[in-house]
């Protein structure tokens, strides 16, 4: 693995551990075993590092959700929303992934002098992953699956904000789990044709 991927790596757990601000690029250095001045020669600064890892965790994301999405084998547009909703809600809730956490902490309190970056980086995935989801919906709305009098883009946004809402509450309340079914049958009977 090439120096500049270890950084990434490591500075990835750290970020997840420590915070990003709670974290130095002495400790990134002694983490991955390299010089400061190695670091330099792949990174102006811990904020140039950052955006490179937001950049790379934005483009894995928007594959995750195009290969989620390409898993269909035949599946109507409902067990497609379905299942993309339940592992969404999984893997937001996932504790041990440190992506979440830097996700989470970044989105939540982002560092001053990166806030720009990371909205901008956020608008992009947002908007990417906001068409994948509203072409499926406009399937589902060709096929008689899904009401033609709701528009794509709403239900998209409900869709994300349902997922987002529970997944918060899976977070806080043991219990949230039971209510997520019951949710989407809520949803999709409001969806549906």
């Amino acid at each position: 693995m090439h120096t500049k991927d270890l950084i990434k790596m490591h500075s990835v757990e750290l970020f997840a551990q420590l915070g990003y601000e709670g974290t130095s690029i002495s400790q990134i250095v002694k983490k991955v075993g390299i010089k400061k001045s190695s670091f330099y020669s792949h990174y102006e600064n811990k904020e140039s590092l950052l955006n490179d890892v937001l950049e790379t965790m934005t483009e894995d994301y928007i594959h995750y959700i195009e290969n989620s999405l390409n898993e269909r084998e035949g599946d109507n547009v409902e067990t497609t929303l379905y299942r993309c909703f339940l592992k969404y809600i999984e893997d937001n809730t996932d504790e041990n992934d440190p992506s979440n956490k830097i996700y989470n902490q970044i989105t939540q309190y982002p560092p001053v002098e990166s806030k720009e970056k990371i909205k901008s980086m956020l608008k992009y995935c947002s908007e990417k992953v906001d068409r994948l989801f509203i072409e499926l919906i406009r399937q589902g709305q060709c096929n008689g699956e899904i009401s033609n009098e709701l528009q794509a883009e709403n239900i998209t946004s409900s869709y994300f904000s349902l997922i987002e809402g529970l997944s918060l509450s899976s977070k806080l309340f043991e219990e949230a789990h039971l209510q997520v079914k019951g949710a989407w049958i809520i949803f999709w009977r409001g969806i549906r044709s």
